[in-house]
């Protein structure tokens, strides 16, 4: 049960990300901040791979189309961490396994469980309760943008929801590996919309003090939370990994209402314990 522990550390780690992101964004853009972070995370994720750098020929355009994915999802995310109360946009990220389920049931006609249908009614209720206090925090058109993004990223995410497992245990690469080439990739494509957009950094001078210790902090904490979620992906199966990691938006949905002072949080918060209650009911 090694793997459990693993995917505990991974959920609290990236609760305490999702917390500081959410500081670090009322001062930065969304691009600027993906750039520094994933350039910092690739940077600061160098020095730990001792050889495990490679990646086998067959998989390297896996690993490009999934850094691609993987990129957008981020802004996606970011976005919606920016526009939205963290109170709300995080608990909804999670509602994944239903999404994933319910494309099948439609789309290939896959049967679903009665515990499925339960899951599914579990992850929904959950979900409408947080997205009912939306208008709550903060202006509604601002939360209302916030929370397309995280449609956005729910896609995304249902779509590359095995990749990481088939790179780890099918491709054998090494979890460092993947850390750094997908955020090495994530870097050079949030510098090329810079430059696209001719958006340059603004100068170290103008950038107050606090944040220039977040985004090491926001790295390293990146770092830990994928290591370890990808770790236990060697040794468990991705969805049971992806339920314990899931806890991580109870945790930071509580401490950020506190943190942020959002209304509602304890509303949400519950919704939040529905969603994750239900992603557990799936593996049953």
């Amino acid at each position: 049960m090694d793997w459990l522990v693993t995917a505990s550390l991974s959920a609290v780690l990236s609760a305490g990300a999702a917390l500081t992101q959410k500081k670090a964004l009322a001062t930065l853009g969304t691009v600027h901040f993906c750039f520094l972070l994933t350039a910092a995370v690739a940077v600061l994720s160098l020095p730990l791979l001792t050889g495990a750098a490679t990646v086998p020929t067959d998989a390297v355009w896996v690993v490009l189309v999934k850094s691609v994915m993987q990129a957008a999802a981020f802004w996606c995310v970011m976005s919606a961490l920016k526009h939205a109360d963290i109170s709300a946009a995080l608990p909804l990220l999670a509602v994944t396994p239903a999404l994933t389920a319910l494309i099948a049931w439609g789309a290939i006609g896959e049967r679903l469980s009665g515990n499925e249908w339960a899951a599914i009614a579990l992850i929904m209720t959950g979900a409408a309760s947080v997205e009912r206090t939306r208008s709550a925090g903060l202006p509604a058109q601002s939360m209302s943008r916030g929370l397309r993004f995280v449609g956005a990223a729910l896609v995304i995410y249902a779509l590359t929801s095995v990749t990481d497992r088939y790179l780890l245990t099918q491709r054998a690469l090494h979890p460092l590996s993947l850390l750094f080439w997908q955020h090495l990739c994530a870097a050079v494509i949030f510098g090329g919309v810079m430059m696209f957009h001719r958006a340059p950094l603004p100068p170290l001078s103008s950038v107050p003090v606090p944040l220039r210790w977040m985004i090491p902090l926001i790295a390293l904490l990146t770092i830990g939370y994928r290591y370890t979620e990808y770790d236990a992906m060697r040794y468990a199966p991705a969805a049971l990994v992806l339920s314990v990691k899931r806890t991580s938006v109870i945790m930071a949905a509580a401490a950020g209402g506190r943190l942020f002072k959002e209304p509602r949080t304890l509303v949400r918060v519950a919704g939040a314990l529905l969603i994750v209650a239900g992603g557990f009911l799936f593996l049953l």
